[in-house]
């Protein structure tokens, strides 16, 4: 929350959905008693459900995604706004990933947000990047019947559908790595779901 403070676009909201914690998550946003800040308490539901919640109370015109344990650069909205072209929906960028124990970064070069990208690749770049129309993200919506891999899931569903977006080729995220994120807790769903993803993709199946 503090780095989405420090961006160098004040024009935001941050939409913080507490999907069933049991830590004081609430007492933390309030700290910052900062009106922008919109808290939204729900039962667990998982992931999905907890971004679809979002993007159903959100006012804005695009949609930022941010995990609660990575690190936004000042840099990032303004960037991504400034890449998204005319005719197109979005723009994507790269992550940097720290381990949360030895401080040690690693880059990470994404798929391009295309079918060919994905196709090559199989996968869709970093979700923490993205930025794209509140209104397309709502019309696509995340699966809740996953409980991993749902960014590659929406991901690939809006591009074979037409979706446009554009990779800004800049670092929009700096990811942590711990052993209590998702990808390391639901690594049977996360593999199996990719792999679910890749078949659909290939096979045509909307």
């Amino acid at each position: 929350l503090s780095s989405i403070l420090c961006q160098t676009v004040q024009d935001f909201e941050v939409i913080i959905i507490d999907d069933g914690s049991t830590d004081n998550t609430r007492e933390v946003v309030e700290s910052f008693n900062d009106p922008r800040f919109r808290y939204f308490y729900q039962e667990a539901a998982g992931i999905s459900a907890a971004r679809n919640k979002a993007l159903d109370v959100s006012r804005g015109r695009f949609t930022a995604v941010m995990d609660d344990d990575d690190i936004m650069p000042p840099w990032r909205l303004e960037r991504s706004l400034a890449s998204i072209h005319a005719g197109e929906h979005g723009a994507v960028g790269t992550f940097v990933t720290f381990s949360d124990v030895s401080g040690e970064m690693i880059s990470w070069a994404d798929p391009f947000p295309t079918l060919l990208g994905a196709s090559m690749r199989g996968g869709f770049a970093g979700h923490p990047t993205w930025m794209i129309r509140t209104d397309v993200m709502r019309a696509f919506r995340y699966d809740e019947t996953y409980t991993s891999a749902v960014d590659n899931n929406i991901a690939l569903r809006m591009v074979r559908s037409g979706v446009k977006i554009r990779h800004a080729g800049d670092v929009f995220n700096l990811r942590r790595v711990h052993d209590r994120q998702v990808t390391a807790t639901d690594q049977q769903f996360q593999g199996r779901g990719a792999k679910l993803n890749g078949r659909w993709l290939h096979a045509g199946i909307p």
